[in-house]
């Protein structure tokens, strides 16, 4: 219990520094706050985005009479919380992974996992689920695991993948002994709460929200960054890497070590590193991998290497960080810190400061950027439609819940088509974007409309 109550509290207190600079750096955090106060005003329920997180988007509207940064921003950190107890509990249950609470602690800090669990999104909640759900299966509590996994996959409906190691463990090695009664009670609680908990989505949207947005593939060098260093730091992916290649180099020794639970937590770790594969957009799309393929490394570790991987994952926070220099979304490059232009984006490693510690200065920056256009905006004497792009979701919530006043003739937008452009135009509304986002509304026009007719918003 003593273990358990000081992982709880580390993971909580640790992530204080970041929950009150803002929902979070991610264009979808702040989506999750507007699509609570568009509920609002509409009266009934509307997705924050294909294919809908219902569970987390009405926690969120449940709370929201209370709602603020910090607020919205801890419910993360708890979640958090709760995933690396359920990690030490499973951990224990497994006498091959040789010291439970270092594993549980490195867990707690690896870059993106921490990171993630300090703003607005539904990223740890969801795991923290998903980690309970299989630490009750473990333990036989069929009900109990499939109502946590259905309420997780109401998070994010990809957690539904889970079903297949949660089954696997159910039924035990090679499905010899298969648990017809119990996996069907599993099935029918999970199916009918996951059924229920998408049905406000089904009920406004019809069988079309099982979709998603189509995304274009990022470039092969953000890809490739995105699912190592931007995961694990560059530390703790150099010390993966040196684990992995030791592995390999003794494939027969370890392979002969493989039991039924490696099998198990190797599912995850495929099934959702085909889904990053498919899709990087996020370093955060990898946090389901983690777990997993964090007990399948410390049950084949010695004791000793289990105890510095802690550490290591601390200090791969700390130190040695990589972001973008961008002067209004990135963090701020010092003299000495390394530059590098890739695939046309200038970053920037920095041998001092972290991920955490850039991570911080970005946000700031970009909730001091956003304050700026936000008045800069407020001053415009023209009837105006400003297309703000990843912008809009953040000027739009800090307008709301600041509760500035707002001319009703400056209309903000996300991108508009060439026929709503040109509706504007005929009303008299002069065309504005803000940087960069005039090339987004091109593309998604397949156009040239919106740099023939639109002016930039320069951001003094």
């Amino acid at each position: 219990m003593k273990n358990s109550i000081s992982l709880f509290l580390f993971t909580l207190v640790s992530r204080i520094p970041l929950l009150n600079i803002g929902y979070g750096p991610e264009e979808d955090a702040w989506g999750h706050v507007l699509n609570i106060y568009e509920m609002k005003g509409a009266g009934h329920y509307i997705m924050s985005r294909l294919p809908g997180h219902p569970i987390y988007e009405g926690l969120l509207y449940i709370l929201f009479p209370i709602h603020s940064a910090l607020f919205y921003n801890l419910l993360s950190a708890i979640a958090s919380g709760f995933a690396v107890l359920a990690f030490y509990k499973i951990a224990l249950n497994f006498t091959i992974i040789k010291n439970a609470f270092q594993a549980a602690l490195a867990f707690a800090v690896i870059p993106i996992f921490y990171l993630s669990s300090t703003y607005t999104i539904d990223y740890t909640l969801g795991l923290a689920l998903t980690l309970w759900a299989y630490y009750l299966i473990l333990k036989h509590k069929i009900v109990w695991s499939a109502l946590l996994l259905a309420l997780a996959v109401g998070t994010r409906i990809t957690w539904i993948l889970m079903l297949m190691p949660l089954l696997a463990t159910l039924n035990g090695y090679r499905f010899e002994k298969f648990e017809f009664k119990k996996s069907f009670q599993f099935l029918f609680v999970f199916g009918f709460l996951s059924a229920t908990a998408y049905y406000p989505v089904y009920d406004a949207y019809g069988i079309g929200f099982f979709n998603t947005y189509k995304l274009p593939y990022p470039p092969l060098a953000k890809a490739i960054y995105k699912g190592t260093i931007g995961v694990w730091g560059l530390i703790g992916f150099g010390f993966l890497s040196v684990v992995l290649f030791a592995f390999m180099k003794r494939a027969k020794f370890y392979f002969g070590q493989i039991r039924w639970c490696h099998i198990v937590w190797g599912i995850p770790i495929v099934l959702y590193s085909i889904i990053f594969i498919r899709l990087p957009e996020k370093s955060a799309f990898f946090i389901p991998v983690i777990p997993f393929l964090l007990l399948f490394i410390f049950s084949l570790l010695d004791e000793r290497w289990i105890k510095w991987s802690a550490f290591i994952a601390f200090c791969s926070l700390l130190f040695f960080g990589i972001n973008i220099s961008d002067s209004l979304r990135g963090a701020t490059p010092r003299p000495h810190d390394f530059k590098k232009t890739i695939s046309g984006q200038e970053i920037f490693f920095s041998f001092e400061r972290g991920l955490f510690f850039l991570e911080k200065d970005k946000r700031e920056k970009k909730q001091s950027v956003t304050a700026r256009i936000s008045a800069e905006l407020n001053e415009l004497e023209k009837p105006s439609a400003v297309i703000c792009g990843w912008w809009y979701a953040m000027l739009d919530v800090t307008v709301k819940d600041n509760k500035w006043p707002w001319p009703e003739h400056v209309k903000l937008h996300y991108y508009l088509s060439d026929e709503e452009i040109l509706k504007y135009q005929e009303n008299g509304y002069e065309l504005l974007y803000l940087p960069e986002q005039e090339i987004i509304n091109n593309q998604k026009n397949n156009s040239t409309l919106t740099s023939e007719v639109g002016q930039p918003f320069s951001i003094e």
